[in-house]
């Protein structure tokens, strides 16, 4: 179970929107609409889409947690 508590070593290298929105604590919709923006790096394979962990680094306070540059 990946949530907001989840360490960044400890996710996924790429991230289901369900867990993107749950480590980031933005809602569902908005996450769809900044995929569909082309403002978070995404991946599709068909219909589904996945999020590369890296992609994080601008929706996490820098306090959250360690983020490898």
């Amino acid at each position: 179970m990946v949530d907001r508590h989840t360490g960044y070593e400890q996710l996924p290298t790429l991230l289901t929107v369900r867990e993107f929105r749950a480590v980031t604590s933005l809602g569902l919709s908005t996450v769809y609409d900044l995929i569909k923006r082309g403002e978070i790096e995404h991946a599709r394979f068909g219909r589904v889409v996945r999020v590369p962990k890296t992609a994080l680094r601008p929706y996490l306070p820098e306090s959250t947690m360690y983020v490898p540059q």
